[in-house]
């Protein structure tokens, strides 16, 4: 059945007819359009944590729980990555931050996946550009997440360079 917008039994308006199934999907389109979704819980953040003997740890976490741990070790000075969402590598372990690329070792001593490599001299630089973080183990991916933001970051840098300068 079709529905008129304008009076089909008046000679001065044109008749233009419109499927009233169109006319309701539309206006449920538009009624639609209004609603903005609601995150199912809160996002993931960005944290700084300090140990007087293992070093400074940048932490991701979501609900709770560790997605990503970006760790300056001391003693031997080293970049440690831990996370809880990817199994144990047995190949190279890649850390990309935007558009830098650091190569880790897999560790076999924990049952995430784990990765130690020499603390790389870009590190600080590529993390204050603000870029997105992604981690690739065994064709397996993680990310990207969002940058931290300025003073976590600040921070981290900072605690990382007091950590590698006593190891």
């Amino acid at each position: 059945m079709l529905t008129g917008l304008a009076d089909a039994g008046d000679p001065r308006q044109p008749a233009l007819m419109i499927p009233r199934v169109l006319v309701i999907a539309v206006l449920a389109g538009l009624a639609l359009a209004g609603c903005a979704s609601v995150p199912m819980g809160a996002p993931g953040a960005w944290s700084l944590q300090a140990s007087a003997t293992a070093g400074a740890a940048l932490v991701f976490a979501d609900g709770g729980r560790d997605v990503l741990r970006l760790a300056c070790r001391r003693s031997p000075a080293e970049l440690y990555l831990a996370s809880d969402r990817l199994k144990p590598a047995h190949g190279e372990v890649r850390l990309d931050i935007d558009s830098h690329r650091f190569s880790l070792r897999p560790t076999a001593d924990e049952p995430r996946l784990a990765a130690v490599g020499p603390m790389p001299d870009a590190l600080p630089a590529a993390l204050l550009d603000g870029g997105r973080i992604s981690v690739t183990a065994d064709g397996h991916s993680l990310g990207p997440l969002p940058a931290p933001d300025g003073k976590t970051t600040a921070a981290f840098v900072i605690a990382c360079r007091a950590d590698t300068a006593v190891g």
